[in-house]
């Protein structure tokens, strides 16, 4: 897959309300679809909000495990999780407050830094997925499943192919018909 997700985000989300979690300045979610975002840092906060706006979202302001809960039930067709849940200290309720802002039918696209690739193997303390201290979690596609699982979703891996490989792991997470366990 190429940086640019836009084309993936617009197959899995259907061009609807996505919410970008650690969205930076905001420029990762494009028309046609609703950009929404949260944002810690009070400066790229800033940024993301007045872009998010001008294509009919907003940005709020805060840690994401606190403000996810901000947002409706079943507001979003999508949300992003790109290189964040490696810096969240709780997972979980992210994890379940995305399902309970997820619509039935949407997504949620986590990308973390994978310590189970041979790169990291190989190099060691040297690997670039270790960034010690804003990296506290990391996730194999094993341990990333049974957490998923734990919040109430299934799991598809994206990078099937590369995964041994690549130093990250992608996966789209639906909704478990099961709900949470």
């Amino acid at each position: 897959m190429t940086r640019d997700k836009t084309a993936s985000f617009r197959r899995w989300f259907n061009d609807g309300h996505v919410l970008d979690i650690g969205c930076g300045a905001g420029a990762r979610i494009k028309p046609p679809m609703t950009p929404y975002g949260i944002e810690l840092s009070t400066a790229l906060h800033a940024r993301a909000d007045n872009e998010m706006r001008k294509s009919g979202g907003y940005c709020i302001h805060g840690a994401g495990a606190e403000a996810i809960w901000k947002f409706d039930e079943g507001q979003f067709d999508g949300i992003v999780m790109f290189s964040y849940l490696e810096h969240e200290t709780n997972v979980m309720s992210v994890l379940r407050g995305a399902r309970r802002a997820l619509k039935d039918s949407g997504g949620v696209f986590v990308r973390v830094p994978n310590y189970g690739s041979l790169n990291r193997k190989a190099i060691g303390p040297k690997w670039c997925g270790f960034r010690y201290p804003d990296h506290v979690n990391y996730f194999t596609l094993a341990t990333l499943t049974d957490t998923a699982r734990r919040a109430g979703f299934s799991t598809t891996l994206i990078n099937r192919v590369t995964l041994p490989l690549d130093d990250n792991v992608s996966v789209l997470l639906r909704k478990s018909p099961e709900g949470t366990a």
